[in-house]
């Protein structure tokens, strides 16, 4: 069973106070917060987890920069939002050049974290749905366009664009496929066609592929997005 999905936001501050704030107000639309107090730690987190967001305390962290070069060079969290806790005006200053999507500052009032947050909500679902994977097992019908071979197969999971699969056969890499895929929740037969993109030599392999018609492809589109809402942690409405 695919598990339930939650945002993230990343918090670079030396505030602990600042820490609690922040973290209690993003629990409250089920945001996890992981809390960072040094720039050294940030090439790891980067790296290690996708994040819908991130804090940046610009009065506490002095090394703002680095850290913003590192959020821009990791393909899976540039887009990123950024929020800024910047007082002073030279901060403030900073934390607009730098790029920063919200600027809250001191005395941080928790009306204001919480009305940030919630205009950021859909944009941070949003960007969390383009790397949205379903993981599922349901069968597929793959086509091999070559021999004309039908293979029984079973999903791993599910994305907009590709699926990875369980297989009784080594398929080629760059092998072209048509397939169908039977899905649920409504039932949805989905028919297309596109090519093998990785083989694991141990039963898996990993199918890029588009849908037959555009018609389909939005009905598609659709099912995963109803998918998607389903599995998200749900935030309270204002």
């Amino acid at each position: 069973m695919a598990n339930v999905i939650e945002l993230r936001t990343l918090l670079v501050t030396l505030d602990s106070v600042l820490a609690d704030t922040i973290t209690n107000i993003s629990r409250e639309l089920s945001i996890d917060v992981q809390t960072s107090t040094s720039v050294g730690e940030v090439p790891e987190e980067l790296a290690s987890t996708k994040y819908e967001a991130l804090f940046l305390d610009f009065d506490t962290v002095t090394e703002t920069a680095p850290i913003l070069d590192i959020l821009r060079g990791s393909p899976s969290n540039r887009p990123a939002l950024i929020f800024a806790v910047a007082t002073g005006a030279a901060q403030k200053q900073q934390a607009l050049q730098q790029g920063a999507n919200f600027v809250l500052e001191r005395p941080l009032a928790a009306a204001e974290v919480r009305r940030s947050l919630y205009a950021a909500y859909d944009l941070m679902a949003r960007e969390r749905r383009r790397y949205f994977r379903y993981s599922v097992e349901y069968p597929l019908l793959l086509e091999r366009s070559g021999s004309g071979t039908d293979l029984s197969c079973n999903t791993i999971n599910i994305s907009n664009s590709g699926l990875a699969v369980s297989t009784p056969s080594t398929l080629l890499p760059g092998e072209r496929i048509n397939l169908v895929l039977l899905l649920r929740e409504p039932e949805l037969a989905v028919r297309g066609a596109g090519s093998v993109v990785w083989d694991d030599r141990h039963g898996k392999a990993g199918i890029n592929f588009q849908c037959a018609s555009p018609a389909g492809q939005v009905a598609f589109n659709s099912w995963l997005d109803s998918r998607f809402s389903a599995l998200l942690r749900p935030s309270h409405q204002s």
